[in-house]
């Protein structure tokens, strides 16, 4: 996982470190597809937000917000 892929399955997800390891555990040989596509559904919405000043990770938002219904400006 490079770091683009990390930074926006932080966005996504809480713990993106955990959530790789289990996609490879459940899914061998397709786990870089299964990431590729996480990344893919998810990269627009990350790059959207990411530079505002009050962006947060998913693990650090209160309440853990969700991706789609996260806004940092709120």
């Amino acid at each position: 996982m490079n770091e683009n892929e990390r930074a926006v399955l932080a966005h996504v997800v809480v713990d993106p470190d955990a959530w790789w390891a289990n996609v490879q555990a459940t899914h061998p040989g397709r786990a870089e597809a299964i990431l590729a596509g996480k990344v893919a559904r998810w990269q627009g919405s990350y790059d959207a937000v990411k530079d505002h000043p009050n962006y947060q990770d998913r693990a650090s938002r209160p309440d853990q917000a969700p991706a789609d219904t996260y806004d940092p400006a709120a």
